[in-house]
C-alpha cells in the first residue's frame, strides 16, 4: 500500500509528476517545519519564501531544474494578478504532506488511539 499520492505541479504553462516520498518531506524539513507551511496555508498567512522552497523542491522531484529564487518570483508576480498558480501551489504542498485515503483509514495509530478513548485510556 502506498503511503503517498502521485501528485501533479504546474511549472511555466507545463504539469509535471512527482510523487511524495518521506525522505522527500525530511530534505524539506531540514529547511523548514512542514507543519508550519500548513498552519500558515491554513490560516491565510503563508510564508512566501517557505512556499517557494516547498514548491522548488517538489519540482526537482519531478525532474525539473529550478531554483527557489525564480518561484519566488513567480509567486510575486502571481500574487499581484489573482494569485491562481499560488494557490494551486499550495493545494499541492497540504495534498503532498497528506497520506493516501486507504493509510488514512487504515492507520493503526488510528485504531489504536479509537480503542484508547473508548476504553478511557487515552493520553
Amino acid at each position: 500500500m502506498a503511503v503517498f499520492r502521485e501528485l501533479k505541479i504546474r511549472w511555466k504553462g507545463k504539469h509535471y509528476l512527482f510523487t511524495p516520498s518521506n525522505r522527500l518531506l525530511r530534505r524539506i524539513e531540514e529547511e523548514v517545519a512542514l507543519t508550519d507551511v500548513i498552519a500558515g496555508i491554513a490560516g491565510g498567512r503563508p510564508k512566501l519564501s517557505h512556499v517557494a522552497l516547498v514548491v522548488a523542491e517538489f519540482l526537482m522531484e519531478a525532474g525539473v531544474e529550478t531554483a527557489e529564487d525564480d518561484i519566488y518570483a513567480v509567486i510575486m508576480d502571481d500574487i499581484q494578478d489573482g494569485a491562481t498558480q499560488f494557490t494551486q501551489w499550495c493545494e499541492v504542498i497540504a495534498q503532498a504532506v497528506s497520506p493516501t485515503e486507504d493509510v488514512a483509514k487504515n492507520s493503526k495509530g488510528s485504531a489504536a488511539a479509537k480503542t484508547a478513548r473508548k476504553s478511557g485510556n487515552a493520553a
